[in-house]
């Protein structure tokens, strides 16, 4: 990225897609045979919005799950040992819907301008760490705002 002049670099992902600067936010990213730039200036940015979403169902399954085993195991122990067999399927089904959960959730930042919009993936980041990213932006548009204004 071109700095643009008595722009400074304010935060940077730790992939290097999206860089905030004091002028302008920008999503750059290369992936095999493919590329895709979305650059915004803090005047035309419109909104920032976290998104979160999970499908917690895959936890209750899971656990009917584990209890159907069980119940499995209480009402079918006999001598041919189904009941044990279902306990051990009951368990290692629950395993996989609960690692399906946490693969699942997903966390995204959405910086819209009036014709484009920046979905950021925060894999590693938390809901807090979100939050201050969307504070340091606001913090930015507004700082870039005030100097506007004064000039």
């Amino acid at each position: 990225m071109r700095v643009i002049s008595g722009e400074k670099i304010l935060l940077e992902s730790d992939n290097g897609e999206a860089i905030l600067t004091s002028h302008r936010v920008r999503f750059e990213e290369k992936k095999w045979g493919r590329a895709h730039l979305i650059s915004i200036m803090l005047e035309e940015l419109c909104s920032c919005e976290i998104r979160y979403a999970s499908k917690p169902v895959l936890l209750i399954l899971a656990a009917l799950s584990v209890m159907g085993g069980i119940v499995s195991k209480i009402f079918l122990a006999d001598s041919t040992g189904i009941g044990d067999d279902c306990l051990i399927w009951g368990i290692v089904i629950s395993l996989i819907l609960a690692v399906t959960f946490f693969l699942s959730r997903r966390q995204i930042i959405s910086l819209a301008s009036g014709s484009a919009t920046i979905k950021l993936r925060t894999t590693r980041m938390g809901l807090e760490a979100a939050k201050q990213f969307i504070d340091q932006v606001e913090e930015a548009k507004s700082q870039r705002y005030a100097l506007r204004t004064h000039q």
